[in-house]
């Protein structure tokens, strides 16, 4: 009956089959080939097939497993379109059902593809149990197994955990092509054994893009950046053909690594690679990858082009957006950004909210903090997790609202994990909270640093062995002028010392040498000066010459610890202008009271020289890293382990013509270091 129709309606069936195979990705028009073919009484095996394959492509489960019911008879073929189908659906456990239900169904056993889709079943689940069940059918029903089967069980045990029964079935296996070697590699690294993992490597016959993208995405996510960018180096270098071109999972990964050691020039240069071919400058991931280097490497001109640039932007786009911003002190852009991500119809996530929360402490937004942590458990009814209860504890203590977040920690679901231990320094409870740390066994995880040399990035390890002699060989290479600016030292709490700050011609600041502190940012006036801003005379305020060409009046710096010589990051330290005056007052900085008339901290002098204390805790500064080896200074003295303390960064405030120094909750007074 089927073959008469065909035969009465073969203009229309031949029709159908050109729309079928030029527009199967089409929905409506798959649901219009539906219907003609049911209408025509032509919906017969062949359009049944391809038809149930089509929707399965597109994900399209309930139109899928309609036309699976109408099948008369359904072959292999068919049962592994729907296991597909819900496969794609993110319903392995109806995939793993429906290949059972193919076992006792009349049409013939299952072939290699529909073992296939029942073995992704069982890893997705991480059943072991059933798993191991179809590898004993394997040989039963597939005389030979082929190489798809072959990778499909090694994915099933190194997903349940089972390396050691992967490893078997690799032995096993007579002929090894790429993709078996691939599939056992991918188990060591999922199970974050990278030593076998780059026993494998070393020991392939051949290599792909795909098994070197495997190690490069597993040295990332091992915090091991300098590893992976070694294998990049080495990808191109031992190039044999198409086959080892970077694919955009490569090329995010290492954009990773640079982001994480703020490894900027090479970066840049992964960039200029990736210009060169059309299909990376258009996609969104490689997009958001760049985005995220430029802004961790404190370029954040570069990554909000790129942002503004992108014509299609995900979630990610967004959030890797909000948090550049955070990370570069632009809290109140970022909450911007996250407006208008909100206003795009765009739904944020946990990370967006994690990113936004920490623009918030960055900026000192209290009530802006407050409201969005509200409606991050209101309003999208999401759960918080330990990180955004950190990000709200570090914005009330910055803020010095010290109850509220005690509160808060008190009232948390969760243990307090390590990040509360670099707060407490700055309670007045500091006591109370270090105890409650110890008796819950909290520690610090050692920090390390990354310095790019010569196109080369070298790491340090904070608390190693061997720490000693590679910090010497860090100050060397800082000493000789060989180190690139762009070095981002990441060295913890747990460092003996904080990484040395760097004059213009890369030498080390020492202290009592005479310096001047220009603006990096040309244009925006020159050094700094001394002058008097209000009715009184003295004390002398600290501002900003008006004209690029003054470098000002050259400055002396004391460290909190004057005996070690060398000015570094993070470190307390008095500032001292190299001049007499007419004033009795001495030329040391010191925070000014808060001027309610214009609700800013100034920078006036008059300070005390040394001797640390709660007496003289207004007269210590720091010089802390910003951008791609540029400074900033900032007041956040920890002289005084149980002082209430301002936490803010120094920027210019313009009042009556002068360019007053004082706290801000802004863009920081971008500045470098030149020897008198």
């Amino acid at each position: 009956m089927t073959h008469t129709l065909i035969s009465k309606h073969q203009a229309s069936f031949e029709k159908l089959k050109i729309l079928l195979g030029k527009w199967g990705r089409h929905h409506n028009l798959l649901n219009q080939i539906l219907a003609h073919t049911i209408t025509l009484g032509i919906f017969q095996h062949y359009f049944a097939c391809r038809l149930l394959s089509a929707y399965s492509k597109l994900n399209k489960l309930v139109e899928g497993r309609k036309i699976f019911e109408l099948m008369p008879n359904p072959d292999v073929g068919s049962w592994t379109s729907l296991q597909n189908l819900y496969l794609n659906s993110k319903q392995p456990m109806k995939a793993l059902m429906v290949f059972y239900e193919l076992m006792l169904s009349d049409s013939p056993k299952p072939d290699s593809h529909s073992v296939v889709a029942a073995l992704s079943a069982c890893a997705r689940l991480k059943d072991l149990r059933n798993g191991r069940a179809i590898h004993g059918m394997v040989y039963k029903y597939l005389k030979e197994p082929r190489p798809n089967v072959h990778n499909a069980l090694i994915d099933m045990y190194v997903k349940n955990g089972s390396v050691h029964i992967a490893e078997r079935v690799f032995s096993s296996i007579n002929f090894k092509d790429v993709a078996i070697w691939t599939s056992l590699l991918n188990g060591y690294l999922l199970n974050g054994d990278m030593e076998s993992a780059k026993g494998m490597f070393d020991e392939m016959p051949q290599r792909n893009v795909f098994s070197w993208t495997a190690m490069i995405v597993g040295c990332v996510r091992k915090k091991n950046p300098i590893e992976a960018l070694e294998l990049f180096t080495r990808m191109r270098r031992e190039d044999v053909g198409e086959h080892s071109n970077p694919t955009t999972v490569t090329i995010v990964a290492l954009l990773s690594g640079c982001a994480d050691i703020g490894a900027l020039n090479l970066g840049s240069a992964i960039h200029g690679y990736i210009n060169k071919r059309i299909g990376f400058v258009l996609d969104v991931a490689v997009n958001n990858g760049l985005i995220d280097m430029y802004g961790k490497s404190g370029n954040l001109d570069s990554a909000v082009k790129l942002f503004d640039s992108m014509r299609k932007k995900d979630l990610f786009s967004w959030t890797t957006m909000i948090s550049c911003l955070a990370l570069n002190s632009r809290g109140k852009y970022a909450l911007l950004v996250f407006d208008s991500m909100v206003e795009s119809g765009m739904i944020p996530n946990q990370v967006t909210f994690l990113a936004v929360l920490s623009a918030c402490s960055h900026a000192g937004l209290v009530i802006e903090g407050e409201r969005l942590f509200e409606k991050f458990v209101s309003g999208y009814d999401m759960k918080p997790r330990i990180e955004h209860f950190g990000c709200m504890v570090d914005l009330f203590v910055r803020a010095g609202y010290l109850e509220k977040a005690i509160r808060l920690i008190e009232g948390m679901p969760m243990k307090p994990d390590a990040v509360y231990l670099e707060i407490a320094s700055r309670w007045e409870d500091a006591l109370r909270v270090m105890k409650m740390m110890r008796e819950q066994k909290i520690k610090k995880t050692p920090g390390c640093s990354w310095i790019e040399v010569n196109g080369l990035v070298h790491e340090f390890l904070a608390e190693a062995s061997r720490y000693s002699k590679l910090r010497q060989k860090q100050l060397n290479m800082i000493k000789d002028g060989t180190a690139e600016i762009s070095s981002r030292f990441l060295l913890s709490a747990a460092a003996e010392e904080p990484a040395p700050v760097l004059d213009t011609d890369r030498n080390l600041v020492r202290a009592g040498v005479d310096y001047y502190i220009l603006p990096v940012i040309r244009g925006r006036g020159g050094g700094l000066t001394l002058a008097s801003t209000g009715n009184e005379t003295c004390p002398l305020d600290v501002v900003q010459e008006q004209l690029e060409v003054k470098n000002g009046l050259p400055l002396t710096f004391r460290p909190v610890n004057p005996k070690k010589g060398v000015v570094r990051v993070s470190t307390d330290q008095n500032i001292k202008f190299s001049a007499a005056t007419i004033c009795v007052e001495s030329t040391v900085w010191k925070l000014d009271k808060y001027d309610a008339s214009t609700g800013k901290y100034f920078i006036t002098t008059g300070g005390v020289e040394g001797k640390a204390g709660r007496e003289t805790i207004s007269n210590w500064f720091k010089i802390e890293t910003y951008g791609d080896g540029d400074y900033k200074l900032v007041f956040c003295p920890t002289v005084c382990d149980y002082c209430k303390v301002i936490c803010k960064d120094v920027g210019i405030f313009m009042q009556d013509g002068k360019r007053r120094l004082a706290l801000t909750e802004d863009a920081p007074f971008r500045v470098m270091l030149k020897k008198a």
